[in-house]
């Protein structure tokens, strides 16, 4: 699969080909002026698959450094992928007895590590195809960096938890990084895993704990709404109701409401147990993002982007906000907010799960 020879020269262009316009989206002038750059790709899989995603391995010679890059959901078969969100337990393979793998796995290894059993899934596929080439790499020097965005940042981030044994020097830097493993080996892989995250973005929020916890949370609060509700805006409104369209009286149900309904709905919300509350998992179970959290927020009244250091454990809830989606996207969300950060640098501080960030002063 890698091209080391001159009959896959053709086979290469084609592949190449087909990584930008899968990566980059490029036109075929800024495609070829990009790979007669420094970058030299080794291995291209333009075509996902359920727990094989879309990805590349490049080497710049002159700086001696390789990275593993991994695409995020796109296709299909990346959502069917995301949709194995289960908690399996990490198998770790016993590498070569050294000192170091020895070391690594008295601190490191524990039969209670859990993963997003999907991008793990996925990290296996990468590490069975590309393990002996970038440690071959590794061994003449070359600094192996591994990175993706969502899908392909969790499965980036696992895929180094894995290969620490044998490229004890790699790194892995992710951005919007979904919750993929629980919090103790999301604590562990801080050395060597770099997560960015972006405001409000759910998908490094979103696991079966916290899905959970906010469908427990939002059938709280409809048991809570106000039983005469129906009720209130008949008596406000309905002296003016002539004044109101169809459509708005019917919404409003003007003509329907009475005191003795009104009466019969308190008694039958007061007595209403919330049944379909779902119990949370096990809270060993609840994955994080993993490693060293870099977060990015929004300076409402300043204007720009502030970068802050956060434990995994910050992100425990789902922030229900409007730009919730918007801020899960690469380039009009993590791109710009990157190089807003940087122009607006701050001194660096630590944000623990106790400090929310606020907006403004009433937050």
């Amino acid at each position: 699969d890698y091209l080391g020879s001159s009959a896959s020269f053709e086979i290469a262009n084609k592949r190449r080909r087909a990584l930008w316009k899968e990566f980059r989206g490029e036109d075929e002038a800024a495609a070829k002026s990009r790979r007669t750059g420094k970058w030299k790709v080794l291995h291209i899989e333009p075509i996902s698959r359920s727990g094989a995603p879309c990805h590349f391995v490049a080497v710049n010679h002159e700086t001696r450094s390789a990275v593993l890059c991994v695409r995020a959901t796109k296709t299909f078969a990346d959502a069917i992928t995301d949709m194995h969100y289960d908690a399996q337990l990490v198998e770790y393979k016993k590498e070569r007895a050294t000192m170091f793998s020895k070391a690594m796995h008295f601190w490191f290894h524990s039969d209670k590590d859990a993963a997003h059993s999907g991008m793990m899934r996925s990290a296996k596929v990468l590490k069975d195809q590309h393990s002996r080439t970038l440690e071959e790499l590794a061994k003449k020097g070359y600094r192996i960096t591994f990175t993706g965005h969502s899908l392909g940042a969790g499965t980036a981030a696992i895929l180094a938890t894995q290969m620490k044994e044998s490229l004890p020097f790699s790194r892995a830097y992710c951005y919007a990084t979904p919750a993929c493993m629980t919090e103790r080996l999301a604590r562990k892989a801080a050395p060597f895993v770099t997560t960015v995250i972006f405001d409000d973005d759910v998908i490094p929020r979103a696991s079966t704990h916290t899905l959970l916890a906010l469908h427990n949370e939002l059938l709280e609060v409809e048991t809570q709404l106000p039983a005469h509700f129906d009720q209130f805006f008949a008596e406000k409104m309905g002296n003016r109701g002539a004044g109101y369209s169809n459509n708005t009286k019917n919404s409003l149900h003007l003509a329907q409401i009475n005191s003795q309904g009104s009466r019969d709905l308190d008694e039958n919300i007061e007595n209403n147990t919330p049944d379909t509350i779902v119990p949370l998992p096990d809270v060993d179970t609840q994955m994080f993002p993993p490693g060293r959290i870099i977060f990015m927020h929004r300076l409402d009244e300043e204007g720009g982007m502030r970068a802050v250091v956060a434990k995994p454990s910050y992100f425990d809830c789902i922030q229900l906000s409007p730009t919730m989606i918007s801020d899960h996207l690469l380039a009009s969300s993590y791109v710009q907010a990157l190089e807003s950060a940087t122009q607006n640098i701050h001194k660096p501080r630590n944000l623990d799960n106790n400090a929310r960030m606020p907006r403004n002063e009433n937050d």
